[in-house]
């Protein structure tokens, strides 16, 4: 096994995505779904905020090539697949794992590799750990699959719903959330699937990772009674 540090730890305190953008200044700004692309990222970024989540770190390991070592592991210990060989990342201390053998154990190679990981030292990162109800959707492409004969007369589409966390339940226009299980039907023509998600379900740990805090609040607020 190898394993490549991005930067040192200055202070324990630092969040996730502080330290993945103060320590290096072309760190991969890990997409949810795999990629070989290198970006630097935003403090900010959207990726790095909804990589906290153990759900989404999962859904990016669509091809990994490992029979013996276990994704859900991988992302239960704060990895995510960054889609070459088995090369795995940290979405908290950026630290980047591979040559992966059959006796590793996850967790512990990370605590190894890089014991000062706000992650490894049980610190308060963000980290959402997977609680979905159906792990067999995880995936974007998954819950697409699920929407082959969705009504085609509705202004809400397939790409826009499953983004949203939502797969198609086979009766009119009705959807869950693979994550918290909440449920919409009768769609509206201006309805948002993002917007609906956070009005109705604003606990769900998929949309909070995703969309975060304050769009849930500005959301929450916008249609206050």
């Amino acid at each position: 096994m190898s394993s490549t540090e991005i930067g040192t730890f200055r202070q324990n305190s630092l969040s996730s995505h502080q330290f993945c953008h103060q320590s290096h200044n072309n760190v991969i700004d890990a997409p949810i779904h795999p990629s070989s692309q290198k970006s630097v990222p935003s403090s900010n970024s959207a990726s790095q905020r909804a990589l906290r989540s153990e759900a989404l770190r999962l859904a990016t390991f669509q091809g990994w090539p490992l029979e013996y070592l276990s994704p859900r592991d991988l992302s239960r210990a704060g990895f995510f697949y960054r889609g070459l060989a088995d090369q795995t990342q940290c979405a908290f201390c950026c630290i980047t794992i591979s040559q992966w053998e059959a006796h590793d154990d996850p967790m512990a190679e990370h605590r190894r590799h890089a014991p000062n990981c706000p992650f490894v030292l049980q610190l308060s990162v963000g980290n959402i750990p997977l609680s979905t109800r159906h792990p067999e959707l995880t995936s974007l492409e998954a819950r697409l699959k699920t929407f082959d004969d969705w009504p085609p007369g509705l202004e809400q589409r397939p790409p826009q719903l499953a983004e949203a966390g939502f797969y198609y339940m086979k009766t009119g226009d009705h959807v869950k959330c693979f994550c918290c299980d909440g449920a919409l039907r009768n769609w509206e023509p201006k309805d948002d699937p993002w917007v609906e998600h956070a009005r109705w379900f604003s606990r769900c740990n998929f949309l909070v990772s995703v969309k975060g805090n304050d769009y849930i609040r500005e959301i929450q607020a916008r249609y206050k009674v």
